[in-house]
């Protein structure tokens, strides 16, 4: 199967009265010199995942939250703006296109369910069968340690070119 189908596939699945917008601050980066740089802005307070699909189609990366930035809760109306100071991005090539998947969901998601494969603070999971199996699983099933536990999230997915 194709990789960016595991994407597609939590897109599809959203909640689509929780409208989550990702605005690039450039869609097209230069190997080796420019910053991955967006805003996510949600129509609902929730937990923000961003989830990359790497140029190589071979490897997920959880990019948030990641080892050096937990903080992802995110307010109604309100506007993030990532990666903070701490975890910059530079685009590290091959050419080709990102898939950044923002993923706004109502109740937490258990992420080591991810495994533990790092790349640098980022979890890191494979485009295997598999690894597109359970990303799809987590983010569409709540962590039901609370009492109030939804598995409804608002997503959006933006293509960004390396090049």
């Amino acid at each position: 199967g194709d990789p960016g189908g595991a994407l597609n596939d939590i897109l599809a699945q959203r909640d689509p009265r929780r409208q989550v917008t990702v605005r690039l601050g450039a869609d097209r980066l230069a190997i080796g010199k420019d910053k991955l740089d967006l805003t996510v802005t949600s129509s609902h307070a929730g937990h923000l995942y961003l989830i990359l699909l790497g140029s190589d189609n071979r490897s997920f990366y959880l990019l948030f939250p990641n080892d050096r930035d937990h903080a992802n809760t995110i307010q109604a109306g309100e506007t993030l703006r990532l990666p903070r100071t701490g975890w910059r991005i530079t685009a590290q090539g091959p050419a080709g296109v990102d898939r950044v998947l923002a993923v706004v969901a109502e109740s937490p998601r258990n992420l080591a369910l991810l495994g533990n494969e790092r790349a640098g603070p980022f979890l890191q999971s494979l485009t295997d069968a598999n690894g597109r199996a359970r990303l799809s699983w987590i983010m569409g099933t709540a962590m039901c340690g609370e009492a109030k536990c939804s598995d409804a999230y608002g997503a959006a997915l933006v293509d960004i070119t390396e090049q």
